[in-house]
């Protein structure tokens, strides 16, 4: 069975479980004193690991950081992740990273303040973030379209017909609406590529990858929305 078979253990997309199963053994971590506690989750969970999850071929996995018949520990000075050796090794893939490349660990876990002290609380920042945000947004929607609603009603009661938005608010509004829930949808996609939402729309990343192509666009619609949003008031009456 060549490695280019779909139910090879060598294929790209099997590969990093095939090597977990060694690296994962409680055993033989303690044996060989592997650095990573729990090396599959550390990648599926990584910038490189996400991608793979998701069907598309161009993203690293084991071999292509760690080598293969040249296997040697970070500790090394002749391992290709060696320290003085990953910018290198790094721009294989990611011309000019540079040393910056360096700066980082790849295979580290969230969850816990002992694994990443950083990235654990960055996370609980998040997650405590985003729910309060956009619980407040909806909240602050829903008020603001009742309070809209009874002043329509009101309106609509003594035969006033004013108009509430303008051409531009309208579009305003709209871009802000659209690149949101665009950014919510293929940012999600990736985050949890085997949802039953999800699924139907990864497929598309293997033939054609729309959808770092939409998220990066409604990137810069929301951003360009949100700085004329913000200026749009100083300018208008």
């Amino acid at each position: 069975m060549t490695a280019s078979a779909a139910n090879s253990p060598v294929s790209k997309l099997n590969l990093p479980r095939t090597c977990g199963q060694c690296h994962s053994n409680p055993a033989l971590a303690a044996k060989y004193l592997f650095a990573v506690a729990k090396p599959v989750e550390a990648y599926e969970s990584s910038v490189h690991g996400r991608p793979i999850q998701a069907g598309k071929m161009n993203a690293a996995v084991c071999n292509d950081c760690h080598g293969v018949h040249n296997i040697l520990p970070s500790t090394d000075p002749r391992s290709i992740i060696a320290k003085a050796n990953l910018p290198q090794t790094c721009e294989k893939c990611h011309p000019n990273a540079g040393k910056e490349s360096a700066l980082g660990l790849m295979h580290v876990l969230p969850t816990s303040a002992a694994e990443s002290r950083w990235l654990h609380f960055v996370r609980r920042f998040y997650l405590f973030t985003i729910p309060t945000v956009v619980g407040f947004m909806l909240l602050h929607n829903f008020l603001d379209w009742l309070r809209k609603l009874r002043r329509h009603v009101a309106r609509h009661r003594l035969l006033q017909t004013p108009l509430r938005f303008t051409l531009s608010e309208r579009v305003q509004h709209a871009l802000l609406l659209i690149s949101f829930i665009s950014l919510v949808i293929t940012g999600f996609m990736l985050k949890f590529p085997e949802s039953f939402w999800a699924a139907p729309l990864v497929r598309w990343e293997k033939g054609s990858p729309i959808r770092g192509l939409v998220h990066r666009v409604a990137g810069v619609v929301l951003i360009g929305a949100g700085f004329y949003h913000l200026l749009y008031p100083f300018f208008t009456a």
